[in-house]
């Protein structure tokens, strides 16, 4: 009787293992296939747009920016988005589904957040958004700028603590280690990204994942982690950039 207590406790502890694998597989994929939407609308709207990208801002330009968050109407009182902020965005009309903008990997009640992804902030022009992470020179507002599109950043998950993803997302590109934005940290031993090409893969970050809990958790908008991660992060932003 105990052998037999024994191999049902293996079977069941394997069958649960293989079960949160496949949960975790499945939302992955779901991410993916989420970024890869926006990404795709990112690029369509260029195309419609005399070759100029929409604004990677979260309202600071309404007209080109790609939601809205900042405008009056767009936030609740504690400053939570609304639907509106993504409706009234650039994008909305090439993606028009509201579960596309939120990663199924996010813990957070729609009630708080409604989206979990954010735009590289070096893929804009001083028209469209104010200068992220590096010079002027770093930034491009049309694709046939984008040297390495299969290596530059299109799409991020991001978790700002204030509310909703404020602005585009960007870290320092001067090999300071100091983060002006952060990644989310809900799917253990990776982040998920897009590319310019339109492709989408998952990301193992070198840090330990304690460390990565710790610092993007953070309830500020800049800070210091010094990790290999954030060099890899850096030559993606903008690849060809000379720092």
């Amino acid at each position: 009787m105990l052998v037999v207590v024994a191999v049902v406790a293996m079977l069941l502890t394997l069958v649960l293992v293989g079960a949160a694998k496949l949960k975790q597989q499945v939302r992955l994929a779901e991410s993916m296939q989420n970024q890869r939407t926006i990404t795709t609308a990112f690029l369509a709207y260029f195309v419609d747009n005399n070759g100029k990208f929409a604004g990677v801002d979260t309202g600071t330009h309404p007209t080109y920016d790609w939601v809205v968050s900042a405008l009056p109407g767009n936030t609740s009182v504690e400053g939570y988005e609304l639907e509106s902020a993504i409706t009234r965005g650039s994008l909305w009309e090439y993606v028009g589904d509201l579960r596309a903008y939120k990663s199924p990997f996010d813990p957070h009640p729609t009630t708080e957040r409604l989206r979990s992804y954010s735009l590289n902030g070096f893929l804009a022009s001083s028209e469209t958004a104010a200068f992220w992470g590096g010079p002027p020179s770093a930034q491009v507002d049309r694709i046939s700028k984008v040297v390495h599109p299969a290596e530059t950043l299109c799409c991020v998950t991001e978790f700002d603590h204030r509310g909703y993803n404020r602005n585009g997302w960007s870290i320092m590109g001067n090999f300071s280690y100091v983060w002006i934005d952060k990644l989310q940290n809900w799917s253990p031993g990776f982040w998920e990204f897009s590319y310019m090409d339109g492709h989408t893969e998952p990301f193992r970050h070198a840090s330990k994942q304690a460390d990565v809990d710790y610092y993007m958790n953070l309830e500020t908008p800049s800070f210091f982690f010094e990790t290999t991660d954030y060099k890899w992060l850096v030559l993606h932003l903008y690849p060809g950039q000379e720092w």
